[in-house]
């Protein structure tokens, strides 16, 4: 049966509240950098035009940011199967270096004046007006880009919030410039904006060497380790493997190895697999999740374990599985099932595979001993003989006589199938004995009836105190 998958809201809202703060930023950055052109061309200030020209900076880098948040939530299609994510890095990479080229113009302009000095400035106070506007909304801007950035792991809304942070210094200082050149101090003003220049200029390289990171698929600090301790702390996990994590936009991709028990079965470590993928997408959402499972033994498996799976691999179930250790080594006794029709020549031949097998897997074993028998089990219908019947509880009450230690025997079970019938019963034996001589008058009761019984398959003694 094939489910289909259920579409998560979430990120649907997070894509839109993303695209409506990287908007919001566009409008933003239009107002001011056309208010600045035109304070700046009537009073004259070029402080206040570079303003005006990094504003119009701004508004190309806020709708690249825009654009780039609204491909990056496009979800994967068959040529981009991972997504659209790293538009975000690519997009930050840019910007930040655009904002080094407009730090490195600054800078210039910066020592030219400090240099050749300026022109005066006229309406000053018109000037440090706009820019005292300028400084209110880049905070709020800032602000709520940051925000968004930091709750939807955005590196475009971050590389944008980083931008307005820098304009907000760079307004502050163009204010204290204007300041200062009312007062006669002309050198401050350029002074200020390469300091400025310098700290954007540090900034805007971190972001940019974060950008370059996701874009090689570099792995995040702290997220292997931590996705190791969630894997890790999944009930079923023995080891956990060729961890590889790396992020894309706002998701993380995470492709692990695990370890489960090898007696556990295909569809227990299918089981374990979904626990962790469960556990990885509850902790670090959003998060893409590939787990690849292989068989390991427990820390605790014992030779016996060890001897089961083997003969289960071959086909051949086993019981009575006893190792014991010999004069010259390990030595391994077992009763191994094969099919009742084939020649003593083809069931030896079956368990002296086995018994290479074994010896393979457990170093040091000098013998194993395999006790051949036919395979019990199979689908058992209930068209039994009544005079079967009474034939099988007339043989339980006959060896519960002659078997000692045998109080009494109950419920007895006929069933039929291809030809042979299986029996079980329940057999009454002093509560005080041990488990030991529990399951040896059991095993005595079996030889009875198997002997006073044809065509008998299966025996099964259910021991219980009388």
């Amino acid at each position: 049966m094939t489910v289909a998958p259920r579409r998560n809201a979430a990120p649907d809202r997070a894509g839109r509240r993303k695209q409506a703060v990287a908007l919001g930023s566009v409008f933003t950055s239009a107002f001011l950098a056309t208010a600045k052109l035109i304070i700046g061309l009537v009073t004259g200030s070029l402080a206040v035009l570079a303003q005006a020209a990094d504003n119009g900076l701004d508004l190309v880098t806020t709708l690249m940011t825009y654009m780039a948040v609204r491909l990056a939530e496009r979800p994967p299609d068959e040529d981009h199967p991972y997504g659209h994510g790293k538009v975000e890095s690519l997009s930050a990479l840019f910007e930040t270096a655009l904002l080094a080229l407009t730090c490195g113009g600054v800078a210039y302009q910066a020592v030219r004046r400090l240099i050749a000095g300026g022109a005066p400035i006229r309406y000053s106070g018109v000037a440090i007006g706009i820019m005292v506007l300028s400084i209110g909304v880049d905070l709020v801007r800032t602000t709520v880009l940051r925000r968004t950035a930091r709750r939807y792991h955005s590196q475009a809304l971050a590389a944008d919030a980083l931008n307005f942070t820098g304009d907000i210094l760079s307004s502050g200082l163009v204010i204290a410039g204007l300041l200062f050149a009312e007062w006669g101090i002309p050198w401050a003003d350029p002074l200020a904006a390469m300091v400025v220049a310098g700290v954007v200029l540090v900034s805007a390289l971190r972001l940019a060497r974060e950008a370059v990171d996701a874009l090689l698929d570099r792995e995040p600090a702290d997220l292997a380790e931590r996705v190791r301790q969630i894997v890790e702390g999944v009930d079923g996990v023995i080891s956990c493997r060729r961890l590889r994590v790396r992020r894309a936009g706002a998701k993380s991709f995470a492709e692990v190895t695990i370890g489960v028990d090898r007696a556990a079965g295909v569809e227990a470590g299918h089981e374990v697999a979904s626990a962790v993928e469960a556990a990885l997408q509850s902790q670090l959402a959003p998060v893409d999740v590939v787990v690849h499972v292989e068989p390991v033994p427990r820390p605790d498996e014992t030779p016996t374990d060890r001897i089961v799976l083997l003969a289960q691999r071959h086909g051949l179930p086993v019981h009575q599985v006893f190792v014991r250790q010999g004069a010259d080594g390990t030595v391994v006794d077992l009763h191994c099932e094969v099919e009742g029709d084939l020649s003593l020549r083809e069931a030896h031949a079956l368990a002296s595979r086995l018994e290479e097998a074994i010896r393979q897997a457990i170093p040091g074993t000098a013998r194993v001993v395999t006790h051949i028998e036919p395979q019990r089990g199979g689908v058992v219908g209930t068209e039994a003989d009544p005079r079967m019947r009474e034939r099988v509880e007339a043989a339980v009450r006959e060896a519960a006589r002659q078997v000692e230690g045998v109080a009494g025997c109950h419920q007895v079970e006929v069933g039929y199938s291809d030809g042979h019938y299986v029996i079980s019963l329940h057999c009454e034996i002093d509560g005080g004995a041990s488990v030991e001589e529990a399951h040896r008058i059991a095993s005595e009761l079996e030889r009875h009836l198997y002997h006073q019984i044809p065509h008998v398959r299966q025996i099964i003694v259910h021991t219980e105190p009388a």
